[in-house]
């Protein structure tokens, strides 16, 4: 559970009603930043079950870029080999693009399974987390 925390002007914080780790980025995204985001994301890892999938809902209504520092931080970022599946709302078509790019980098060289979800509005990237969270489990559970 990762309790309501900012860095620089983005929040963090484990929505406990859906188990989603819920993201908003507010500007530029930089390589402290990203660094910052790993560290809670590797406490966070400490807490829960291995292998159990992590659901990632990002807000990029107010976001504006991410850095070439950051990007290799995230490209380079040692994942703990649970499915991500990360749902994103609000992203212009230049951030979306500049996403894709981090989330391609990423799989490729952690080679951790990233399932990454652009949608206009947060309802539809809220149904899209369930619906990844409901067929995990049911793979799981079949």
């Amino acid at each position: 559970m990762i309790e309501r925390t900012q860095f620089g002007t983005h929040t963090i914080w484990t929505e406990e009603e859906t188990g989603f780790i819920c993201f908003v980025q507010n500007g530029t995204f930089s390589e402290a930043d990203a660094i910052s985001v790993l560290e809670i994301l590797a406490k966070h890892g400490e807490t829960t079950a291995p292998g159990e999938p992590v659901l990632f809902l990002a807000d990029y209504r107010t976001a504006s870029d991410v850095t070439h520092g950051a990007r290799k931080v995230l490209a380079n970022a040692p994942l703990r080999g649970a499915p991500v599946f990360y749902g994103a709302f609000g992203a212009s078509f230049a951030f979306r693009v500049a996403a894709n790019l981090v989330f391609s980098a990423m799989m490729l060289i952690s080679r951790s399974k990233i399932t990454l979800q652009m949608e206009a509005e947060e309802a539809e990237a809220r149904a899209w987390l369930n619906q990844q969270k409901l067929a995990y489990a049911a793979r799981k559970n079949g």
